[in-house]
């Protein structure tokens, strides 16, 4: 074997490893560590917002020890260091979160270090203060929860509700069809326990594997005894979605995804 394709192997070998590493900047996260409403740029109250910053290890046990957060502020087209903190792991896990708050707009670049302070994965965020046009998300203020109390919820996308069941489910819809109007049918079997649904609509803009565009968040009056509710919901542009329904207590009953075609 030839040393220029002795170098190309190690480079690729190298590559694949950084690529497998993924740092994301989400809403939420589930308990298996996968980010919910991931995206790149965010918007924050001018008091500050706070944004998930979960490093995905790929699947690959994590050792135990305390890892730093490092955060570089963009100043004159350049990265100087402006924050950092520690994360203390103490379990067998493939992932790291820590719920930052940015309290300034810019653009940040955003890295992790390991105990004996190698550097792992590294990505940028956009950070903007509300009624500024750049952003293309506005933070939801909301501490989200999980709770298996909704580990047996059922939801579908359905073309309309008779006798209280939902009819013709979906997973794909079209606008043309019902002027771009479609049901989503929720049913636990169980008290729901909340007053109303909040409704959060995310769709996939900025990168082809998470829903990262914030849309919208409607919410809808319910009666805690129900152990089911429908509501209808109306999309004006095509595109993958995501729903993520809450209780008025930001506890996620559930997810589910449709794609809209024109």
């Amino acid at each position: 074997m030839n040393k220029s394709l002795k170098i190309l192997i190690i480079l690729s070998f190298f590559s694949t490893i950084i690529l497998s590493q993924q740092i994301y900047f989400c809403q939420s996260y589930s308990e298996e560590g996968e980010p919910i409403g991931a995206s790149n740029k965010w918007q924050i109250n001018p008091k500050g917002g706070s944004v998930y910053v979960l490093y995905d290890h790929e699947k690959k046990n994590l050792q135990n020890g305390t890892y730093y957060l490092m955060v570089d502020k963009e100043t004159d087209g350049e990265f100087d260091a402006f924050d950092n903190k520690s994360i203390k792991l103490n379990e067998e896990k493939d992932w790291l979160v820590y719920n930052y708050v940015f309290k300034e707009a810019g653009t940040y670049k955003i890295y992790f270090l390991t105990p004996d302070k190698k550097r792992l994965a590294e990505e940028t965020v956009e950070i903007s203060l509300q009624g500024d046009a750049v952003s293309e998300n506005v933070i939801p203020e909301r501490d989200v929860k999980q709770s298996s109390y909704y580990e047996d919820i059922r939801m579908y996308f359905c073309e309309w509700v008779v006798n209280e069941r939902p009819m013709n489910a979906k997973q794909t819809t079209k606008l043309s069809q019902k002027d771009g109007w479609i049901f989503l049918y929720i049913n636990l079997n169980s008290p729901l326990n909340t007053k109303k649904l909040v409704v959060e609509v995310w769709r996939k803009k900025f990168s082809s594997l998470t829903h990262d565009e914030y849309i919208e968040t409607k919410e809808f009056a319910v009666t805690p005894e129900w152990t089911y509710s429908f509501f209808r919901y109306q999309f004006t542009e095509p595109g993958d979605y995501k729903f993520n329904i809450y209780t008025d207590k930001d506890v996620l009953i559930g997810s589910r995804y449709i794609k809209v075609s024109k």
